[in-house]
């Protein structure tokens, strides 16, 4: 009886805290209990708000996304959530990106949605961050000062240093390699 009246509590909080972080990344709480509940990797917060049949247009504010600073209120106290994008989420947002309308003049700059980054693309490559950048101007207003651009392309020459003694054939880079015969 103990067991089942714990399983129950434990449901309750599960329950509010994704309405809470439901509302943080603005979805519907069944959106994102789903997403959840699947474990679906690549997701991306915002990323139905840059579909143009989900997206609720106000010509006086655009759409201000804060990906380094997502928080809501509940109940009289603030929560945080921490995103971090990878690889293959940043992906994802380049490829919404992409279906954006280019501005073309002044007014319709003003309209543009503004996304900050932050310190949440910190583990991305250089050649993710080159792509949204490219394909993000004039689509979006891209806010990327958190971005610790020096450690991120010290950490893609790093790589790209061991892969080329891996591919040089330097026995201290692959210790398995000395046991490779050719037949």
């Amino acid at each position: 009886m103990v067991s089942i009246l714990l399983a129950l509590i434990h449901a309750v909080i599960e329950i509010i805290f994704l309405k809470i972080e439901s509302q943080e990344v603005k979805t519907t709480f069944l959106h994102y209990s789903i997403i959840c509940f699947n474990g679906r990797f690549g997701w991306v917060p915002f990323l139905e708000n840059f579909t143009s049949t989900k997206r609720k247009v106000d010509s006086s504010k655009p759409l201000e996304l804060d990906y380094e600073c997502l928080q809501t209120n509940y109940c009289c106290a603030k929560f945080n959530l921490e995103y971090h994008f990878g690889n293959d989420s940043l992906a994802q947002l380049t490829k919404a990106i992409c279906n954006l309308p280019m501005a073309m003049d002044e007014d319709s700059e003003k309209k543009l949605i503004s996304i900050r980054i932050g310190n949440s693309a910190q583990d991305v490559s250089s050649e993710r961050l080159f792509d949204l950048l490219t394909y993000g101007h004039r689509r979006v207003k891209l806010d990327i000062s958190g971005i610790d651009i020096k450690l991120i392309m010290q950490r893609d020459k790093e790589l790209m240093e061991k892969l080329g003694e891996v591919r040089s054939g330097d026995p201290e880079a692959d210790p398995n390699q000395n046991n490779l015969t050719l037949g």
